[in-house]
């Protein structure tokens, strides 16, 4: 987790309950000062006549990154923690990339500020949900992108989620190219698999179905 204001010490490394709960309020994660304040809800009638209720805060968004399932297999029942190292530096340089489209929903009629900078908790799993009690190997990662930005003038702002949105295809064709380089880098051969992602040779189709198991099946 990174902060971008002026207080930068103690954010960066395991994200404490603290520091979660006040972001996820909109707070300084260290001082509890409100950046983002909070509008109360309420309905409106528009120009067509039409009632319109306001959002409360939003506390932010979550964007996973999931390893292609044979990359979890060599890697958890392969037991390559190197691979574990290349997921994790993919999504780094996935999260930093994307930082760059970042914006700051100013208000009223004034555009969106990019100000290319956020708040990112990350959490690091190896399983999927358990499908009949068998939690099957799954590499991914949950980035809670907290609702909070600021800009040049070093004031706090929520996101402007509209460029966030656009900007996912973008994130996983990064994560997924970085991934691929570094599996290469490792001496796997890669072929394409499903949706573009990279996947290790050598597995057979029965086995990887059998390593995931849907509800339903």
């Amino acid at each position: 987790m990174a902060w971008p204001t002026r207080d930068r010490v103690g954010l960066d490394g395991e994200v404490s309950e603290a520091h979660f709960a006040r972001l996820s309020e909109g707070q300084h994660p260290l001082t509890g000062e409100q950046l983002v304040s909070h509008q109360t809800p309420r309905s409106y009638l528009n120009p067509e006549g039409k009632t319109v209720r306001t959002l409360e805060h939003r506390c932010g968004w979550d964007a996973t990154f999931s390893a292609p399932k044979t990359v979890s297999l060599t890697a958890l029942v392969g037991d390559d923690q190197r691979i574990l190292i290349a997921h994790k530096e993919s999504v780094t340089a996935a999260l930093d990339e994307t930082e760059r489209f970042v914006q700051a929903r100013i208000g009223g009629n004034t555009p969106a500020e990019t100000t290319g900078q956020w708040v990112v908790a990350r959490f690091e799993h190896d399983s999927s949900r358990p499908v009949d009690g068998y939690a099957a190997p799954q590499i991914h990662t949950h980035c809670v992108i907290f609702n909070l930005t600021t800009t040049r003038d070093d004031v706090g702002h929520a996101l402007q989620p509209h460029e966030l949105f656009k900007s996912q295809k973008y994130a996983t064709a990064v994560y997924r190219a970085e991934l691929a380089v570094r599996l290469k880098s490792l001496g796997y051969e890669i072929q394409r698999g499903e949706h573009g992602s990279p996947e290790i040779t050598g597995y057979s189709r029965e086995y990887v179905d059998a390593s995931s198991p849907v509800v339903g099946r």
